[in-house]
């Protein structure tokens, strides 16, 4: 879909994409690219996103003609959002900041560290073209290189989730080597739990409680679950906290923070699925087990989710394992360390479950209703998805019957 450039917004209540995203603007990236005789003829610009895709950003496809050269460039840039919760919410916990520091001084060393093993492909993430202000992230369009985009609402089946967890199992460890080697160069990448915002606090608070609701209009509602469930939202803040601290990690890496199925890019290359990390601004240090939690509550197809798991974990933990032993590391971690991480951390399960997956299953083509939500009663259920409701009834119960609500106070 191609937009005009006018002051207006379009059917969708979305503003036209800014002017400045012009031949000056691509240009200027070309040359940062190490492009610097690069003319642009011609400049494109489309939504990247469809909304309700709930990305902390706005992102726009920009399909530039460079003279002389035979076919288009494509680049993706993201900037800050418009909504004003959000954006304040950004601005408040530095989240482009942290994307921008990813690509300019992580991804580096972790790629230098997966070449130098023979582990650097395929790449982890999208090329990055240097940023000339932390408030705009431009990046190659990998919808020109044939990635697509999961569906959120079906799930991943076992072929793509397996690739998704082999490349973070790399990623995983070449960041526990380099904590390893120099845990300065990571110290500032810290969970945005650490510190929360009241207003995201009261949110996820909120969040939970229209879960409770939902399962108290079950007719067969396991005794008492929605109480319990209702219990922890005055708690959640803390547990969080107390997940998401290095502290609290057997072993540590990076992790990607928010691992769902819009933030991962895939293709079929040669018969094999490959995937890319995107949208990289929540990464902090931590137990692995949040990044694996986060997935697995969120991401999965439903149709047999339970018995695949731990032949999942199994494909991570190899891939981990393999990975560190290749790079040096100083303690390898083993299957029996994640399972360990994933039982500590398994309170992590339902604190996405009665949260994020509401926001994640939110109806295609409509915006999560974050008023609704937290006004409560009858105005919250409403703000909630079909889809998400249903899910509930996966979810809730495997959280119940692992012990999760056991890692709850009272």
């Amino acid at each position: 879909m191609r937009e005009s450039r006018n002051t207006g917004r379009n059917r969708e209540g979305r503003s036209p994409p800014p002017s400045w995203l012009d031949a000056a603007f691509v240009e200027a990236a070309l040359r940062r690219s190490g492009q610097p005789l690069a003319r642009v003829a011609r400049v494109d610009t489309s939504y990247a996103t469809a909304v309700g895709d709930h990305y902390c950003s706005r992102m726009y496809r920009v399909e530039a003609v460079v003279r002389g050269q035979g076919r288009p460039v494509s680049l993706l840039v993201k900037c800050m959002p418009e909504d004003k919760v959000i954006l304040a919410m950004v601005r408040e916990k530095g989240e482009f900041q942290t994307e921008v520091s990813m690509y300019k001084k992580v991804l580096p060393a972790v790629n230098d560290l997966l070449r130098a093993a023979g582990l650097s492909e395929p790449p982890l993430a999208a090329r990055f073209f240097a940023a000339a202000t932390d408030e705009v992230i431009t990046l190659e369009d990998l919808v020109a290189q044939g990635f697509r985009m999961g569906d959120r609402f079906a799930g991943l089946d076992f072929e793509h989730a397996a690739a998704v967890l082999r490349a973070l199992g790399r990623f995983h460890a070449a960041t526990h080597v380099l904590l390893e080697r120099d845990p300065r160069l990571l110290e500032h990448y810290r969970s945005l739990f650490q510190s929360p915002s009241k207003n995201f606090g009261g949110l996820n608070s909120a969040l939970i409680r229209s879960a409770a609701s939902v399962v108290r209009a079950w007719a067969d509602e396991p005794p008492g679950l929605a109480a319990r469930i209702e219990a922890i939202a005055e708690s959640a803040a803390e547990k969080r906290k107390q997940l998401t601290s290095d502290a609290q990690a057997a072993f540590k890496v990076l992790n990607h923070g928010d691992l769902w199925t819009n933030n991962i890019m895939f293709r079929r290359d040669k018969g094999e699925v490959e995937c890319r990390f995107v949208d990289l601004q929540l990464c902090f240090v931590g137990s692995p087990a949040i990044d694996l939690i986060t997935f697995q509550m969120s991401s999965l197809e439903e149709a047999g989710w339970r018995e695949r798991w731990p032949r999942l974990v199994a494909e991570y933990s190899g891939a981990l394992a393999e990975a560190a032993r290749r790079l040096g590391a100083a303690w390898v971690p083993t299957a029996e360390d994640v399972q360990a991480e994933l039982r500590r951390a398994r309170a992590w399960g339902l604190l996405v479950a009665t949260s994020w997956v509401a926001v994640i299953l939110t109806d295609a083509g409509k915006q999560f209703d974050f008023a609704a939500c937290r006004q409560g009663g009858a105005a919250a259920l409403a703000a909630l998805s079909d889809t998400y409701k249903r899910r509930l009834r996966l979810l809730l119960p495997y959280c119940d019957e692992i012990g999760v609500f056991e890692d709850f106070p009272g």
